[in-house]
């Protein structure tokens, strides 16, 4: 290589260096005034970022557009930025443009197209697309109902911690549905629903403790995660009377064994 034709590779590398920084640049500030609020700037700005074809800049303004913030809203040229966000593989993108197909936001609606992106997202790793597609192939809308593959997209979305995902998994491991039934398998998932604060998780997890159905018979434990599902709003008749039994002595273990899944949570969230 000649020395002006090296001058030239490295002006047009710094060139193009410095054009990628002055661009994430202009998203950051987008970002940062959206998150004050200040929509006009975070419009301009971002809509500038999107001339690139940055990502982050386009769903940004797809988002801008579909509630209206800084711009008069517009679902369809939302989707429009947000579908250029999920082609260049931005995942979060690529979920809102499942869920615009799945209610037919700014779009025709579409489960085929909405269960494709949702399996685009779902195989990088998101949680929650993972638990709509198994949503899904267990109703068979947009996809042909599998329950096998349901509960594939459902594991998926349990084991990224998913307290809604947990649950339904440990429900179909305990009746066999697309997957080997097994109750010490369903209690595992149940417990951890019900430890990430899912209240009809710890409902049947207090359920199963009273009758020692999968897990050593435990009233005052059974006794906590009702009143932990009662403090969200899900009452049981049955369960404060069983509760009603308790004696002076298991009353303050549960009130000591409430304090500290509390303490521990409060920990986990700080």
């Amino acid at each position: 290589m000649t020395l002006t034709r090296y001058l030239l590779s490295f002006i047009v590398l710094a060139s193009l260096s410095l054009a990628a920084s002055q661009n994430q640049a202009a998203v950051n500030e987008a970002s940062e005034a959206y998150a004050r609020g200040d929509f006009k700037s975070a419009f301009s700005r971002a809509e500038a970022a999107a001339k690139s074809g940055d990502p982050e800049a386009l769903h940004l303004l797809g988002a801008m557009y579909l509630r209206g913030e800084g711009v008069k809203k517009d679902p369809k040229k939302a989707i429009h930025y947000i579908h250029q966000a999920a082609e260049k593989g931005m995942i979060k993108a690529q979920y809102n443009l499942a869920i615009a197909y799945a209610l037919g936001t700014g779009t025709e609606k579409d489960l085929k197209k909405a269960a494709k992106w949702y399996g685009i997202a779902a195989g990088q790793g998101h949680a929650r697309a993972a638990y709509d597609l198994a949503w899904l192939y267990r109703r068979g809308l947009g996809v042909n109902k599998d329950m096998k593959t349901a509960v594939h997209w459902l594991g998926k979305a349990a084991e990224a911690g998913l307290p809604d995902a947990q649950l339904e998994y440990a429900l179909m491991v305990f009746s066999g549905q697309g997957v080997e039934k097994s109750v010490p398998e369903a209690v595992k998932w149940l417990k951890r629903a019900a430890q990430n604060g899912n209240p009809v998780a710890q409902n049947r997890l207090a359920r199963l403790l009273i009758m020692g159905f999968g897990v050593d018979q435990d009233g005052v434990e059974a006794a906590k995660w009702h009143m932990l599902a009662k403090e969200s709003g899900l009452k049981d008749k049955q369960l404060d009377e069983f509760m009603s039994h308790l004696n002076q002595d298991e009353q303050k273990d549960l009130q000591k064994r409430i304090k500290a899944f509390k303490a521990r949570h409060k920990q986990a969230d700080g």
